[in-house]
């Protein structure tokens, strides 16, 4: 077509300047060939038309005949191509990453690990319980609406031990999200079980049916939250107890029982539940005899031991150590998976810390929020946070995100929210004060501690928000403004059970200062008039390091306890506070060293201080974070016992190395990226030092959370160029257990 339009366009011109008339008449005639052979093409031609048609975060688009067809999150959509109308959409789980047309049907992936097949004669069936099996409930429905309710999480892994006519499994289905593991020990029965659940397009996505073989379980130890035990359909066959104790994992629960009248079968485990529960420190029980049913009913707590890492640096003083006394140096992987590195910051942003809490972890990525099941890693809940800046260099800032078991609390933008840890959803927000009505205020500075959520008033533009590109390394020679530190106008606190603010103080304060503990808050406040008076709220060098003030205030009531004023030199790459035990310890890292100084919390006064050099000026050895573990404390590449400041060891003695990152620690165990891998070093095994796998790295700031028994190490090589092969978040749990 194109070819004819250009040979008519140039038989035009040539017409319009020939002067011999027979040449003329030759050409005319060729033109008229032209145009009848043009306009016989279009006759020919569909009848296309320019169109357009919205549509938003289309993922993956491929032609097929006269349809595109295209997938989105939780869509797939076929549009006409002829007319940009939209044929059919069918509704998908996840986002769809991959499309494919053959023999007349469509493939579609999605990013939950689905696959999707759509046939020419329409949309798949939906398939669901028939309205007589849906009216039935293998559980007194009482029962089942107080038991299901109490659940710590809906959403993990189920095992059902003893399958029976699979009503049991069918309501475990039906009334909660988890993904259902049966043991059988009839293989007719697994096998009608298969074929049943099968037809429902259910099998090997929702549940799956395994023959018992042997008197363990092939599962890993804390992989279940809820297992259910039907004693009858055992058979005669004896529940394995101590099988479902390594199985359930903390936090979950355990229903053993069945139909009354079953005689001695219910009265077997009866006393071996009670010296269960009598002996297990994490454990507790109740007995359930209704009209038609009994039910043990064994609830999981805590482990006993095991810690927790609820703030940016474990807890409210910063000490980043989570006291896990169950966390020893021999490490098996016990899962991996999400998040991966897509929408995770780079590596390099030093970004907020996961934190974990009751069995669930939590990682922030780019404008969204992952929570996981720290035991087992399924991914319980994703949330789109699209109001979410990248905020970035926490060295030079402070934690945004705290939780306990029941949330998570998130600073963004001029809010705080809270959220429900179980479901993802937002259940509160609280606004930051404004201090200046010339500013518009972002939230700063996020902890909890007595019941309070503390906050801070940031003027909006102060936070680092560069993910990409930026390292962020300055030692104090070339690049001084990523070593500025971020400042608020104000410190308060939140009553979380009145919502209401308990008290609000004033003043410039560095946010990488702040710290609780003792019933006080601490930070160090800047009082200089230059600082005061200037629009920027990012502390620089020079003569605005004057004029520090250390401050305690009651964190009850925010009134002034102490307060001492500090002399240090201008420039320092970071300036850090951390607590514990009555101790408040100030880590400043000059242009070639790091300071140390013990304060006595209730007054302020000094108690010692040392110096000791870096390990070099670059890969963040210079700004390395302290980690208070028991009586000693350790700033890279010294050690100083906490109440005399006398020095215990050297990290170089076993080579913790010069490499991006900084510690983390649980109460024997030294966490950081070793040898280029995440790894540990044992304190109780004579300094033994590991890495935990050699397949990927962690982040250049903290992400080795050592929390629950388990050491967590969730996505944050983002953007790394380097030889590592996998990029996923990893779970490892103690072997001996």
């Amino acid at each position: 077509m194109r070819s004819l339009e250009k040979r008519r366009n140039d038989l035009l011109e040539t017409i319009q300047t020939e002067k011999d008339a027979a040449k003329s008449e030759t050409l005319k005639a060729q033109l008229k060939e032209v145009e009848e052979s043009i306009g016989k093409l279009k006759a020919e031609a569909s009848p296309i038309k320019e169109w357009k048609q919205p549509v938003k975060g289309a993922k993956a688009i491929i032609l097929a005949g006269n349809t595109l067809f295209l997938g989105r999150e939780n869509e797939v959509l076929a549009i006409h191509a002829n007319t940009g109308s939209i044929d059919w959409n069918m509704a998908v789980d996840g986002v769809v990453h991959g499309i494919v047309a053959a023999n007349g049907s469509l493939l579609a992936t999605t990013d939950k690990g689905r696959i999707y097949c759509f046939a020419e004669q329409g949309a798949p069936q939906q398939v669901a319980e028939s309205s007589a099996s849906t009216k039935q409930h293998y559980f007194d429905q009482d029962f089942s609406r107080q038991l299901f309710g109490q659940l710590d999480q809906q959403t993990g892994y189920a095992l059902v031990h003893g399958v029976g006519d699979a009503q049991l499994a069918s309501q475990i289905l039906r009334d909660t999200n988890f993904n259902l593991v049966c043991v059988e020990e009839d293989p007719l029965i697994a096998a009608k079980t298969r074929d049943r659940f099968n037809e429902k397009a259910l099998y090997g996505k929702r549940i799956v049916v395994h023959k018992k073989l042997g008197n363990r379980l092939p599962y890993p130890d804390f992989m279940f939250n809820f297992i259910c035990v039907d004693i009858g359909a055992l058979k005669g066959k004896e529940p394995l107890l101590s099988e479902y104790y390594r199985l359930l994992r903390p936090f979950g629960t355990l229903v053993l029982g069945g139909i009354s009248g079953a005689g001695d079968s219910l009265s077997l485990p009866k006393k071996r539940l009670k010296e269960l529960v009598a002996n297990g420190g994490d454990i507790d029980g109740k007995f359930h005899a209704l009209k038609d049913q009994q039910w043990h009913v064994i609830n999981r707590g805590k482990l006993p031991g095991s810690g927790e890492w609820s703030h940016q640096y474990a807890d409210p003083g910063n000490t980043a150590c989570s006291e896990d006394i169950r966390i020893s140096g021999d490490l098996r992987l016990q899962w991996y998976g999400k998040p991966g590195p897509y929408r995770m910051f780079d590596r390099h942003s030093y970004t907020t810390a996961p934190v974990y809490s009751g069995g669930r972890l939590f990682t922030l990525g780019e404008k969204i929020l992952y929570a996981n099941d720290a035991y087992n890693g399924r991914l319980l809940w994703e949330k789109e946070l699209p109001s979410l800046e990248p905020r970035v260099n926490l060295p030079r800032d402070c934690g945004y995100m705290v939780t306990d078991r029941d949330h998570v609390y998130l600073a963004i933008e001029n809010n705080c929210l809270e959220i429900n840890a179980r479901s993802g959803k937002t259940e509160r927000k609280f606004s930051c004060p404004k201090i200046n009505d010339e500013y518009d205020y972002n939230w700063g500075y996020a902890a909890m501690a007595d019941g309070l959520l503390f906050g801070s008033s940031v003027r909006s533009g102060n936070f680092y928000t560069e993910g990409r590109g930026p390292w962020y390394d300055d030692s104090g020679f070339k690049k001084a403004k990523d070593s500025h530190k971020v400042l608020s106008d104000c410190l308060f606190a939140v009553d979380l059970a009145g919502n209401s603010r308990a008290w609000k103080y004033n003043g410039v304060i560095i946010n990488s200062t702040i710290a609780i503990g003792g019933d006080q808050i601490y930070f160090v406040e800047n009082r200089n008039p230059k600082v005061l008076q200037d629009k920027s709220r990012r502390l620089s060098g020079g003569k605005e390091w004057m004029a520090l003030y250390l401050v305690a205030l009651d964190v009850k009531t925010g009134k002034p306890v102490w307060e001492k004023g500090m002399q240090f030199e201008q420039r320092t790459p970071v300036f850090f506070s951390t607590y514990k035990e009555d101790i408040l310890m100030l880590l400043r890292s000059s242009t070639k060293s790091f300071d140390l100084r013990a304060i006595d919390a209730k007054s302020g006064k000094l108690m010692w201080d040392r110096e000791h050099g870096w390990e070099n000026d670059n890969h963040g050895a210079h700004r390395r974070h302290p980690v208070i573990m028991g009586d000693v404390v350790y700033q890279q590449p010294r050690a100083y016992d906490l109440k005399t400041g006398e020095e215990k060891w050297s990290t170089s003695k076993v080579g913790v190395g010069g490499n991006c990152g900084t510690l983390s620690a649980s109460s024997t165990m030294l966490f950081s990226r070793l040898s280029d891998y995440p790894g540990f070093i044992d304190l109780g095994q004579e300094m033994n030092k590991e890495n935990l796998v050699e397949i990927t790295r962690p982040g250049c700031w903290i992400n080795i959370i050592p929390a629950g028994g388990m050491v967590l190490v969730p996505e944050a090589g983002s953007g790394c160029s380097c030889e590592y092969s996998i990029h996923a978040s990893m779970g490892f749990l103690p072997r001996k257990n």
